[in-house]
């Protein structure tokens, strides 16, 4: 069987031949283009597909959008770039919104210095820029990037990034500050800007429902200790729940990108309607023990993930390395519903021969 046979087994229930082992390197491909250290084999995208085989795992690609976006109702988006900072802009009927965005070349990441959002007035400034975005049908992407990967990896079919509202505010639009602030202020005000923006992505889940493709993920970069029990429920799992029925009327799978603290919102994921936790991160990175995973989501719910990113940086030894993958490899054989999965990236300062560790380790464990 090849990676992606071995990933639609675990989704239908079925025992692979191994267990998958996926990993997402588009952090650690970054760091090899931005110090010219990128194989020439290696460049472009099928060049990134190239290196996951090389390197002996399952290629996982997100951001692949079934539609293209257009900016309706008189608003200006524009950005420049000012040697490491990116100004960006909003300008609407009713007001503008301003970010600020810093590059570290410590780690090799944007960090967002100043956030869209920051009172109530510019929540409603972006319910408006929601509610004015037009929706377009385009599954080109989709079909050229599946044709380019086959057998090495699965795309990932992404509705918008976020998909709930407040994981758009905490990761992106406001930060959790910001958020909290608002809500704290006026509550009446943020349920219905919530309300607005869910309201207004309505026609987008039409379009994942006819892409091709059977995995359908939701790249919430959930985190516990950000999104919190009581604002998951009242905000986050209904709309989990509507979403994942029509997806699953449509004959779709469906995971969530869960890639921070895990109680004690994993637990809750398959009352959500989810099929699949994905980048799932346990100790000594997350807040989870490895062998205390399954218990938490229950025997029928698929984890993807259990190996921390972070574990192939050399600040964690060899040793360490080697036995954290001895007690991977007791929860993950084939038939335990679980993808091998990196939680979340591979980073820059990876010692990337443990990429090859995890291979033997997966090809063993049968």
């Amino acid at each position: 069987m090849n990676e992606k046979q071995r990933f639609n087994a675990v989704l239908d229930g079925e025992r692979p031949d191994r267990t998958p082992w996926y990993a997402d390197m588009l952090y650690y491909y970054h760091y090899l283009t931005q110090t010219k250290q990128l194989r020439p084999e290696w460049e472009g995208e099928a060049g990134y597909f190239a290196m996951c085989r090389d390197l002996g795992c399952g290629a996982m690609y997100y951001c692949c959008h079934p539609f293209k976006t257009h900016q309706g109702g008189d608003v200006e988006y524009s950005a420049r770039c000012d040697g490491d900072t990116i100004y960006s802009q909003y300008k609407t009927p009713i007001g503008t919104l301003t970010s600020r965005q810093e590059y570290s070349w410590a780690s090799y990441s944007y960090g967002i210095t100043k956030h869209y959002v920051e009172t109530i007035e510019d929540l409603r400034v972006m319910c408006y820029i929601y509610e004015n975005m037009r929706y377009e049908a385009d599954f080109s992407q989709y079909e050229r990037l599946d044709a380019m990967i086959g057998g090495g990896g699965v795309l990932f079919n992404v509705p918008p990034i976020c998909v709930s509202a407040v994981q758009k505010l905490t990761t992106r639009w406001s930060g959790v500050e910001n958020m909290v602030n608002i809500y704290m202020d006026d509550e009446d005000g943020f349920d219905e800007a919530i309300e607005r923006i869910q309201a207004s992505e309505g026609a987008v889940y039409d379009m994942v429902c006819e892409c091709g493709g059977r995995y359908v993920e939701f790249c919430e970069n959930l985190s516990s200790e950000v999104a919190g029990r009581s604002f998951f429920e009242k905000y986050n799992m209904p709309y989990y729940k509507k979403l994942n029925g029509k997806l699953h009327k449509a004959g779709k799978k469906t995971g969530i990108h869960i890639d921070g603290t895990l109680s004690p919102c994993l637990a809750l994921l398959p009352e959500c309607g989810f099929d699949l936790a994905e980048s799932v991160t346990p100790a000594p990175v997350g807040d989870i023990a490895l062998d205390k995973l399954r218990e938490t989501v229950g025997d029928g719910f698929i984890i993807m993930g259990g190996l921390p990113g972070a574990l192939f940086s050399a600040r964690y030894s060899e040793e360490f390395f080697d036995g954290y993958l001895k007690e991977l490899a007791k929860i993950s054989k084939p038939g335990e519903k679980f993808i091998v999965g990196s939680s979340d990236q591979i980073p820059p300062d990876a010692v990337i021969s443990r990429m090859q560790k995890v291979r033997e380790m997966v090809d063993n464990n049968t």
